[in-house]
């Protein structure tokens, strides 16, 4: 896809600060090997590049429309899968030290060599490859980030408890969800915040087709929304439990 073609559609969705000629290079590079190697690895339903850039880009950099990641602090992007929202806000904020997790060999082969690519030697390979339940009673891992983001990857009841482990006391959890998160987080039981030390922000409710990225209030029809989450205490041993565990009786 055409350099000038992705300015155009990051500018019109309120972007045009990451449109300098290296953010954009990485942009076309990112897509074109995503378009290539999605042919033999099957990383991403979404494979046409217009749709690659709203669906996977702008929706993977919306989180900087309504929260402010402060510079030069880490963040652990849990379920990677092809690099969503890690890669392209890797390209955005270069500040950011962003570790992508995935159980998938696969993907996790594929992040790296897509950072090598775009970054050269700026950035090392950085992605962890394993299952989010295991790493997180890791003390290498354990309470190390500032932050955390997760996209399509569990309900949040399951994927609450699978990351803010991960978290520094006091750090924040950004769950990327679709129109229905907010019943999401209805689902999470009554004492399971107190259980994993942690509490409720905000959302923020947004439609990926309105160009705006406005934040949608009331009865607004929205199709996206971001749930922002603070870890208040460090996780109490025995969370996460085994993944079976917690799919039969989630948080």
């Amino acid at each position: 896809m055409a350099e000038n073609s992705i300015k155009e559609i990051l500018t019109d969705y309120g972007f045009e600060q990451f449109t300098d000629s290296i953010a954009l290079s990485r942009f076309t590079a990112l897509t074109d090997r995503l378009v290539s190697e999605n042919k033999k690895y099957n990383l991403t339903s979404i494979s046409e590049p217009g749709d690659i850039i709203v669906k996977h880009y702008i929706d993977s950099l919306a989180v900087l429309k309504f929260f402010n990641f402060e510079n030069n602090k880490n963040i652990i992007d849990i379920g990677a899968g092809a690099g969503f929202p890690s890669l392209p806000l890797m390209i955005a904020r270069g500040d950011l030290d962003i570790t992508p997790l995935d159980s998938s060999n696969k993907k996790v082969y594929y992040i790296n060599r897509t950072v090598k690519e775009l970054f050269g030697d700026e950035k090392k390979p950085p992605t962890i490859c394993g299952r989010a339940e295991i790493l997180a009673l890791d003390t290498s891992q354990r309470e190390r980030y500032d932050y955390a983001v997760s996209r399509a990857v569990a309900r949040l009841n399951i994927l609450l408890e699978l990351t803010v482990p991960f978290l520094k006391p006091g750090g924040v959890f950004i769950a990327y969800k679709g129109s229905d998160g907010e019943r999401e987080l209805g689902e999470i039981k009554r004492g399971s915040w107190e259980k994993l030390n942690c509490e409720y922000i905000d959302s923020a409710r947004y439609d990926i087709e309105d160009k705006t990225l406005s934040r949608r209030q009331g009865g607004e029809p929205f199709s996206r929304v971001l749930i922002m989450i603070r870890k208040t205490a460090p996780t109490p041993p025995g969370y996460p439990r085994r993944y079976a565990v917690m799919k039969t009786s989630p948080m």
